[in-house]
């Protein structure tokens, strides 16, 4: 979209300020802070095409890294810096792409390098942050750092001038009058220009609208945006997931304590603000690594300078033999993620894809989109959402799309419907009809509602399918030309794409994922097809036998089937190559409850609790269901509620927490867990039957009554509900009937 837009900036001579690029808000007004970034990366491909950016990306990161390595030489050691470097490097190696943020991350680590070194000499250099900021704010959005970062240090300096500070803090810094005031002028100038832009002062408000969506994305959209979730909302804070962000926090806080009598309050307002940011959002992590890295530099420079007389006398030779162990272990450590770097790859349309390469990435659905313009399909598509910008830079203006990442164009009430056909059914056919859609471009493992829905309705064919896309067309006699040619028909369907021998070290075939075959399998599972699911798992596993998750998966594939000894199989299988794989353990826990060795079950699940997320809840879930069942009701409450702890939204959860505490006789606790579950899931059946029993033990023979009343208003039929119904209805009558 970016490289789309930067053409029609260049071509029109102007930044577009209303969607041009979809058919459901044309003429929305669109905020695009990023436009300028999207003209210097258009002219980058334009001369060297995709190499072009990805040299673009190599320029400005290792002018990122560079100048942060010459801010952390200026305040520590030489060994020291070294290894910060390596760390930052390590925390912020996966926003290292070609995206505008990485001109933010430019953009803070020169403003650091101005203002740390204005706060120690009287620089003209803090006046080169205003023709800074009017690039930065024409970059991208986080151009709104560079003010809090001029300003935090501006309200740090004058609480250092103004207030006596605990222990040395208030000679943190040297800064005096004179030179804060230049700093204020510089903040105020630096808001000004901000609004040099072309949407002016504005762009304040809509500053505001996308701090509000960065919060409100996860209600908005089911599942929200992957950069925009919180780091631990679905990770384990005790693990080996981001291990790196883990030890940098570590490191930074032992740096304040070591350094707690000599702490720079403008590093302590900066550092805060940007581990809270980091903790709301995966994004910000590598901008807290940035931000933190000078400040554990800092800190670290300060306890050391202080420890200078016991310096002293470690021997010579000690010092030199830490310093080359330091020195070799960055080295070591750059060239061993440099070979995991260059070595990594997979598999995509039969070839061995480098991940890091001078090419289009292979992941985009480039084929499906092909498909869609050769084959001339007309008319209104329905796309993902992650797909929306690769669309609009293959295909517009000949295709616009749904829905794309440019949330400023879209209302709420427009991405909530978005998120909401792909998990309830019913909302499929008012999206056809509103929308006139004729085709569906959709990511091969979107959600298998959508899928089977359009798969198993005879109105839609599927006419193109690889490892990235599927195409879907409307079976009207339109697209009749390219469903008799293109129709895809899995029972006969043969795989186009060819196997792969391997013939590669162990180190160097660990690190080809076969990704093409994972996806495909993925797909033909949700599909319910085990047969063809199996069949490509087999193939990732002649590819990479290294990854227990396939061993897994196809465990998965026969315990479907109900063939609980081959699953067995697999899930030891999947143990073995990876022994702390936790969805192995859970599965296998599974096999041994329905086998009945239930002491088994119980270590597989708490060995499956270690992972965190949603499958954490579910092994507690398990683990409380088998403690239930034993008799060991404190246990299973206590499980029931870890479980609810870590996915309160499962109203299973609440049922089964609801049926311990009415199997203890705790029946206010269980009608409690009982309205909870019926909160969640307003038709669950057995929550009414269960709530009217308790109702019922209770004596209140009204709320008893109408707890049954809703279960036939659900489900007719029921027979127990209308066995308990017949029963309340006598001792209500009863009660009713004069005493003899």
């Amino acid at each position: 979209m970016h490289l789309q837009t930067g053409r029609y900036i260049i071509s029109h001579s102007r930044v577009p300020q209303a969607d041009i690029y979809s058919y459901t808000s044309p003429g929305q007004f669109w905020f695009n802070p990023n436009w300028l970034f999207a003209v210097v990366a258009y002219l980058a491909y334009k001369a060297g095409g995709f190499p072009g950016l990805v040299i673009l990306r190599l320029v400005v990161f290792l002018s990122v890294f560079y100048l942060l390595f010459r801010l952390l030489f200026r305040s520590s050691r030489h060994i020291l810096s070294l290894g910060l470097l390596f760390l930052a490097v390590l925390v912020c190696r996966e926003r290292i792409v070609e995206r505008p943020e990485m001109f933010s991350f430019l953009f803070t680590v020169i403003y650091l390098s101005i203002l740390y070194r204005f706060r120690q000499e009287n620089t003209r250099l803090i006046w080169l942050l205003l023709p800074l900021q009017i690039l930065w704010v024409n970059f991208h959005a986080f151009a709104v750092f560079g003010i809090i970062f001029i300003w935090v240090f501006i309200i740090a300096e004058y609480i250092n001038l103004k207030i006596e500070l605990p222990w040395e803090w208030s000679k943190s810094s040297v800064m005096n009058n004179e030179r804060l005031k230049h700093l204020f002028c510089v903040g105020l100038w630096a808001i000004i220009v901000t609004c040099v832009n072309p949407y002016g002062i504005r762009i304040f408000k809509e500053y505001f609208s996308l701090l509000g969506w960065m919060h409100t994305h996860i209600d908005t959209l089911a599942g929200g945006i992957v950069e925009l979730r919180p780091p631990f909302i679905e990770r384990r804070l005790f693990g080996l997931d981001l291990i790196y962000y883990k030890i940098l926090i570590l490191i930074s806080q032992a740096s304040f304590l070591l350094n707690y009598r000599k702490i720079n309050l403008g590093n302590l307002f900066l550092y805060f603000m940007f581990l809270y940011l980091s903790l709301v959002a995966v994004r910000n992590i590598a901008f807290f690594g940035l931000i933190s890295i000078p400040i554990i530099a800092e800190n670290l420079a300060n306890f050391l300078q202080r420890k200078e007389d016991f310096l002293r006398k470690i021997p010579n030779f000690l010092k030199q033999a830490i310093a080359v162990f330091s020195l070799s272990a960055v080295i070591t450590g750059c060239v061993y993620f440099s070979m995991d770097a260059l070595s990594a790859s997979f598999i995509m349309h039969g070839k061995i894809q480098p991940r890091i390469g001078f090419g289009e990435s292979p992941i985009h659905p480039k084929e499906a989109i092909d498909f869609i313009l050769r084959n001339e399909i007309k008319g209104n598509g329905f796309n993902n959402f992650g797909f929306g910008g690769y669309l609009i830079w293959r295909a517009w203006p000949e295709l616009k799309v749904f829905v794309d990442g440019r949330t400023s164009v879209y209302d709420e009430e427009h991405l909530h419907f978005y998120a909401n056909v792909f998990l309830y059914p019913y909302i499929f056919d008012q999206l056809v009809e509103d929308y006139n859609i004729n085709y569906f471009l959709l990511d091969i493992n979107s959600s298998g509602v959508l899928l089977k829905r359009l798969h198993d309705d005879n109105n839609w064919r599927l006419v193109f399918f690889d490892a990235n896309g599927l195409v879907f067309v409307k079976n009207i006699p339109e697209n009749k030309a390219v469903i008799d040619r293109y129709a895809i028909d899995f029972e006969n369907w043969r795989d186009p794409e060819p196997d792969i021998e391997i013939k590669a070290t162990k180190f160097r075939q660990k690190r080809i994922y076969p990704l093409s075959y994972f996806k495909k399998a993925v797909f033909f599972d949700m599909m319910g097809n085990a047969e063809l699911a199996r069949r490509q798992y087999e193939r990732a596993v002649e590819v990479n036998p290294y990854i227990g998750e396939l061993y897994n998966n196809i465990g998965a594939t026969y315990q479907a089937e109900g063939k609980l000894e081959e699953a067995l199989d697999y899930y030891e299988k999947a143990l073995l190559v990876n022994p702390r794989l936790p969805s192995a353990h859970a599965n296998l826990g599974f096999i041994y409850e329905k086998l009945g060795r239930k002491e088994e079950a119980i270590v597989e699940y708490k060995k499956a609790t270690s992972a965190g997320g949603l499958l954490c809840a579910e092994a507690h879930n398990n683990l409380g269901c088998i403690y239930f069942e034993k008799g060991l009701y404190r246990k299973a409450v206590a499980e029931f509620r870890k479980a609810i702890s870590i996915n309160y939204g499962r109203a299973e959860y609440h049922f089964n927490l609801g049926s311990v505490f009415q199997a203890m006789g705790l029946i206010e606790q269980a009608i409690s867990s009982y309205r909870e579950t019926i909160r969640i899931e307003p038709d669950n059946i057995k929550a009414y039957n269960n709530l009217g029993a308790c109702y019922l033990a209770k004596g209140d023979l009204l709320k008893a009554k109408r707890a049954c009343e809703k279960v036939l208003e659900i489900e007719p039929d029921n027979e127990m509900a209308k066995k308990n119904l017949e029963g309340i209805l006598q001792k209500i009558e009863e009660q009713k009937a004069p005493p003899k």
